[in-house]
C-alpha cells in the first residue's frame, strides 16, 4: 500500500524488484563476485570487470558517459580502466574531429572474458533451477532476454540524451 507521497506500484514491479534485490544481496558482495571471477578464471578485480560488462553491453563510451553509468568520478574510472587496456580487454580510440574525446570499446579478448564469467555464472544457475522444467527455464530466459534488453535500451537513450545536452 502506497503511504502519503509515494505512488501506487504495481504488485508485479514489486516482485520484480524484490528478485533484482536478492541478486544483488546474493551476487554482489565483493567475496561473491571474486568467487564467480576465480570461477572463471578470470585475474581482474570485480570493479574493472562491471566496467567490462558495461562496455560490453552499452559501449562505445567515453570514460565520462562510463562514470555517469557506474556512478562513479571519471579519474576512479580511469584508474579502473588500466588492467583492462594493459590486457587488451578494452580498446581507447581517439575521436578523428576532436581529439580530446576517447571512445573505449571492448574487444574480442574482453568479450571472451565476459563469456567465461557468463558460463560459470549459468553453472551456478543451472544448480539454483535444477528442479524446474525445461519450458520453464526456456521461458524465464526469454522474459530475462527481454527485460535486459529494455533495461539497456533505457541506458541507451540516457547516454545519448546526455550527449545532447549542453556542457
Amino acid at each position: 500500500m502506497a503511504t502519503a507521497g509515494e505512488e501506487a506500484v504495481e504488485p508485479a514491479f514489486l516482485q520484480i524488484a524484490e528478485f533484482c534485490q536478492s541478486i544483488l544481496d546474493v551476487g554482489g558482495s565483493p567475496k561473491s563476485q571474486e568467487a564467480m571471477l576465480h570461477s572463471a578464471r578470470v585475474a581482474l578485480p570485480p570493479s574493472a570487470f562491471l566496467l567490462l560488462r558495461y562496455l560490453e553491453l552499452a559501449g562505445p563510451l567515453t570514460v565520462s558517459q562510463l562514470a555517469d553509468i557506474v556512478g562513479l568520478h571519471p579519474s576512479t574510472v580511469s584508474s579502473q580502466l588500466r588492467p583492462l587496456t594493459s590486457k587488451k580487454f578494452v580498446r581507447r580510440a581517439i575521436d578523428t574531429e576532436d581529439h580530446r574525446i576517447v571512445a573505449l570499446s571492448i574487444t574480442m579478448a574482453g568479450r571472451s572474458v565476459c563469456d567465461r564469467v557468463r558460463r560459470a555464472g549459468a553453472r551456478e544457475w543451472t544448480l539454483a533451477l535444477k528442479g524446474w522444467t525445461q519450458e520453464d527455464r526456456e521461458h524465464l530466459g526469454s522474459l530475462l532476454k527481454r527485460a535486459h534488453d529494455d533495461l539497456f535500451a533505457m541506458i541507451h537513450e540516457r547516454v545519448e540524451s546526455a550527449q545532447l545536452k549542453p556542457a
